[in-house]
């Protein structure tokens, strides 16, 4: 009989992490790589002695599961990043695991259809309209009835192509640019969501869910500002401790809602939620674990004693484990923000300084990433084009927030020592 193995499918940004995580139950990895090139963000993941095989997708999902039972015995599929959603899904159901469906994965993968899945089921969210067109986009924004509007990929992440449009130029603007362009999920932009703007604290959800059972594993406040060239960026990451009972409460039951609506079964989610005036509202909801920033991180580990990654690995391998974890109360012994850095003009990494006053700081753990000497930057204006994000992890939380202050103030500072480009 061959080998038992776990299947990751694309194993990068949060779930670079589950082929380690797999071996810790005893089980070796076999990965599927869903598109012929690999996106150039996860080529330095793509690490080929993680896995004993790799495997690429060439569009037919029955020989795909073929060729895996011809080199394994599949023990599970589990997805790994954003472009994993759909094969990782259906290639579960050719091989008789547990999945989402096929309504599920229309609804996890279209944001328009989300939101009325949403709206079918009483579970209040942000109007939201798809377009095709420029004057589609025009014609739902006029639905929404307010400004600004949202316009976004619809099924893209994070805050790839995010605009925010304060009347009907920039919903046009935003359209023309975004229609037909490729997204950082190395899609064409054929449709994009026309959402209602809401305001309130934000926060990131990371749940797993068994058999329609879905389990709060982590929750971020995350909080933006606005940016040199005007963009609105990042500003930190802050893990919220599940002491603060009636936030969690709260997060973690409209959350059931939103996943029930969505036909979501089995696997990670990652959603925002913004508490808002009018209550909970889910801005959007990935059925994938956080990315490599605040999803797999060993500081959060330390912190809650799991992480996204090391729950949802503990979810396929041992589930009766999992479930008998989390029905204890869960505690938080660190504070950890992940803070954002911006470059404020445009110019080359001239000095190292900046970034080593960082490093001596009380509460420093570690980059996410960060630049090098010579590395070219241009002013921050969204989420890709943020040079650094640092994190500080700490007991004491009046420690991380001066740390945090001391960062910003480096930051004004010109913390990575820009020399200016050369006209």
């Amino acid at each position: 009989m061959s080998q038992r193995m776990a299947v990751i499918v694309d194993g990068y940004s949060g779930a670079t992490v589950l082929p380690r995580a797999f071996r810790r139950f005893g089980l070796e990895c076999v990965h599927v790589q869903s598109m012929r090139e690999i996106l150039s963000a996860y080529l330095s993941a793509h690490q080929a002695g993680q896995w004993r095989e790799n495997l690429i997708f060439t569009g037919d999902v029955d020989d795909l599961a073929a060729r895996l039972r011809d080199v394994c015995t599949p023990a599970f599929v589990a997805v790994g990043a954003h472009e994993s959603v759909w094969l990782a899904d259906v290639l579960s159901e050719a091989l008789g695991f547990p999945a989402n469906g096929e309504i599920g994965r229309r609804l996890h993968l279209d944001k328009h259809l989300a939101a009325e899945a949403l709206a079918a089921a009483g579970v209040p969210a942000p109007l939201t309209f798809e377009a095709t067109t420029v004057s589609q986009g025009l014609e739902n924004a006029a639905r929404i009835g307010s400004w600004p509007v949202v316009i976004k990929p619809i099924n893209s992440a994070g805050s790839d192509g995010v605009s925010f449009c304060h009347g009907p130029s920039d919903v046009a603007s935003a359209c023309r640019a975004l229609l037909g362009a490729r997204n950082l999920s190395g899609q064409i932009n054929e449709k994009l969501a026309v959402q209602q703007f809401v305001s309130g604290p934000a926060y990131a959800t990371h749940t797993v869910s068994i058999d329609g059972h879905h389990v709060l594993v982590a929750v971020f406040e995350f909080l933006k500002r606005l940016g040199p060239a005007g963009g609105i960026l990042y500003d930190c990451f802050r893990l919220v401790s599940p002491n603060r009972h009636e936030l969690w409460r709260e997060l973690h039951d409209y959350s059931r809602r939103c996943l029930d609506a969505l036909h979501f079964k089995t696997g990670p989610a990652l959603g925002e939620i913004m508490l808002t005036e009018q209550g909970s509202m889910l801005i959007e909801l990935n059925p994938r674990l956080a990315g490599a920033g605040t999803g797999s991180r060993v500081e959060i580990e330390a912190a809650l004693g799991h992480n996204h990654a090391s729950a949802y690995a503990q979810r396929l391998c041992d589930p009766q484990g999992f479930v008998r974890r989390f029905e204890a109360p869960m505690t938080m012994s660190r504070h950890v923000w992940f803070v954002a850095v911006a470059a404020f003009a445009e110019g080359t990494v001239n000095s190292l300084a900046g970034l080593t006053r960082i490093e001596s700081l009380t509460s420093f753990s570690d980059y996410v990433w960060k630049p090098a000497l010579g590395d070219v930057l241009q002013p921050s204006i969204n989420q890709e084009t943020l040079p650094s994000l640092v994190v500080l992890s700490h007991p004491d939380e009046a420690v991380v927030r001066a740390d945090y202050e001391t960062i910003r103030a480096l930051e004004a500072a010109d913390v990575f020592g820009l020399k200016e480009k050369r006209r």
